[in-house]
C-alpha cells in the first residue's frame, strides 16, 4: 500500500472534483455534462441567497455558466435528470438504472401512505393533458376543498409517484417542478433494467469515489446512507464488501494517509499535476462536493465547517450563508455574503479568517479579486463590503 502525505490527499481530491486548477471542464454545455458524470450528481437545494447549490457548484467549474445550459440538458438533450442521490440532485442520464433501487425501495416502504385512487387520476390527467406542475392542481376557482382537487394531497401525491419512479421531472419551471410520464422523459436506448444488489453497491463506491476523489470506507458508507435507509437495507456491510471487491479487481487503490487508509480511483495519484498552479480564491456553495461531508472535509484539510441557515440567528457564529473560502489547496476562512441581483450589489456581510492564516498583500489582494469575480459572475457590478473596507493585511475579520 502507497503512502501519501495528507497535503497530497487533499491535491487527489481537488484535481478529481475541479477545483485544483480553472476551466479543466472546458465550456458551455459539454462541460456541464462532464461535472455532472464527473462529480456523480449535483445537489439541488431551493436557498439562493448567492446562489443556488447546483448553478453555484456548476459555475465555480464552469467559466461562463447559466442556468440555461443545465437546463438545455434536461429538458432538450435528456443527458440529465433529476432524482435523489445523497440528497435530490441532477445525475447523469447514462447511470439512470442505478437510481431503481431507491425508487423501488421508496415505493415499497410508503405504498400505505399513497391513495392508489387520486395517483390514478393524476397519472391519467398528465396522460392526456400533457407535464403538469403541482399548481395546475388547483380547482379553478381558488379554493381548496377536500377531496382529491385539494392541492395538498395531490401535491403529496405528485411527489410519491416521483419518488416511486411512476413519474419523472421533465424540466423545472421558476423552480417548479414539471411532472410527466417516464416514457416521455426516459430517451429510447436507456438501460432501465434493475442492477443487482452487487452492482449496484459498487456503482454507489465508485460514485463516492469519482465526486470526492479520495476518501475513507467511513465517508464512502457516510456517503450512501440515504440509499440505505430508502431501500431498508443496512448498507455498511455491503458497501465495505464492494470496496474490497473493487480493489481486488484494480478498479481502486487503497492508500495510507496519517496512519488511516484511504481509497481513490486506480490512477488517481498518477495523474496528480506535476506543479500546482497559481492560487487562486474560490467560494465554495456549502453544498460542494467538497464539503458536503463536514466530517471528511474536517478529516482532509482540518477545516470545521457548518452552514448556519438553519441555525437559529442568536447562535450563528459566522451568518446565515457562508460560503467556505478555498486559497490553492487549503480552506482559509469563509465569507458570508449575499448577491442582492435586482439592485445590481453583491453584500459582504463578513469574512473570518482561519487561525493561523494571515492576511498579507497577497491574500488580500486575491480575495479582492475573487469577490469581484463572483459578484460578476451573479449579476452584481458593485461590491459592498462591511463599513465599506476593503481587505487588506492586518485584518483578518469583517464582523
Amino acid at each position: 500500500m502507497r503512502e501519501i502525505s495528507i497535503r497530497d490527499a487533499r491535491r487527489v481530491g481537488l484535481h478529481r472534483q475541479g477545483l485544483l486548477r480553472a476551466g479543466g471542464f472546458g465550456s458551455g454545455k459539454p462541460a456541464v455534462q462532464r461535472v455532472i458524470e464527473r462529480l456523480g450528481y449535483v445537489q439541488i437545494d431551493t436557498i439562493s441567497v448567492v446562489d443556488r447549490a447546483h448553478d453555484h457548484v456548476i459555475k465555480t467549474r464552469v467559466p461562463g455558466y447559466t442556468g440555461l445550459l443545465l437546463d438545455d440538458l434536461v429538458r432538450r438533450d435528456r443527458t440529465v435528470f433529476e432524482y435523489w442521490a445523497h440528497a435530490a440532485a441532477y445525475l447523469p442520464m447514462a447511470e439512470f438504472r442505478f437510481s431503481l433501487p431507491m425508487m423501488e425501495g421508496f415505493a415499497r416502504a410508503r405504498q400505505a401512505e399513497l391513495d392508489e385512487g387520486l395517483a390514478a387520476d393524476v397519472i391519467a390527467r398528465i396522460r392526456h393533458e400533457g407535464p403538469r406542475q403541482s399548481r395546475d392542481f388547483d380547482p379553478p376557482d381558488g379554493r381548496r376543498p377536500k377531496g382529491w382537487w385539494d392541492w395538498k394531497p395531490a401535491k403529496r401525491t405528485l411527489e410519491h409517484l416521483f419518488l416511486s419512479g411512476r413519474l419523472l421531472i421533465s424540466h423545472r419551471e421558476g423552480f417548479q417542478k414539471v411532472y410527466d410520464l417516464p416514457e416521455n422523459v426516459l430517451p429510447a436506448d436507456i438501460d432501465t433494467t434493475m442492477p443487482s444488489p452487487h452492482e449496484w453497491h459498487r456503482h454507489l463506491v465508485l460514485r463516492v469515489l469519482r465526486g470526492f476523489g479520495i476518501a475513507t470506507a467511513r465517508h464512502i458508507a457516510s456517503a450512501c446512507r440515504t440509499a440505505g435507509r430508502w431501500t431498508q437495507q443496512p448498507l455498511r456491510d455491503s458497501i465495505s464488501a464492494a470496496i474490497d471487491a473493487l480493489v481486488e479487481d484494480g478498479f481502486i487503490e487503497p492508500v495510507l494517509c496519517s496512519g488511516r487508509t484511504w481509497y481513490t480511483l486506480q490512477g488517481e495519484l498518477d495523474a496528480l499535476p506535476s506543479r500546482l498552479p497559481k492560487k487562486a480564491i474560490r467560494f465554495l456553495s456549502p453544498f460542494d462536493h467538497a464539503v458536503i461531508d463536514r466530517s471528511r472535509t474536517f478529516d482532509l484539510f482540518g477545516f470545521e465547517y457548518q452552514i448556519e441557515c438553519y441555525v437559529p440567528a442568536p447562535k450563528r457564529t459566522y451568518g446565515y450563508y457562508c460560503l467556505p473560502i478555498l486559497w490553492g489547496d487549503e480552506f482559509i476562512g469563509r465569507m458570508d455574503a449575499k448577491a442582492a441581483r435586482s439592485a445590481g450589489r453583491f453584500e459582504v456581510r463578513g469574512l473570518f479568517l482561519e487561525p493561523g492564516v494571515t492576511m498579507n498583500d497577497q491574500l488580500a489582494g486575491a480575495l479582492t479579486e475573487g469577490i469581484r469575480r463572483l459578484a460578476r459572475a451573479h449579476g452584481c457590478a458593485e461590491v459592498e463590503m462591511p463599513h465599506g473596507s476593503q481587505p487588506h493585511a492586518g485584518n483578518s475579520e469583517y464582523p
